[in-house]
């Protein structure tokens, strides 16, 4: 469960701004994944990043391939 948004101090821009991160770097890899049917050495270079990067990603936001 993602944590408040508001804390005493009024709203948590640090939560918000990593939940967005991790929403928007989510969507991307998983629409460059989905362009080039899944082929990571292909969706990596087209998003010019490193495939090592692109796995690692891959990982840490959970990106499961729809069948």
């Amino acid at each position: 469960s993602d944590p408040p948004l508001v804390n005493g101090d009024g709203l948590a821009l640090k939560i918000i701004k990593g939940r967005a991160l991790y929403h928007v770097e989510k969507q991307v890899i998983t629409m460059a994944l989905e362009k080039t049917g899944w082929n990571r050495i292909k969706a990596a270079k087209l998003m010019k990043i490193s495939y090592k990067s692109l796995l690692d990603k891959i990982k840490e936001l959970d990106i499961l391939e729809n069948r």
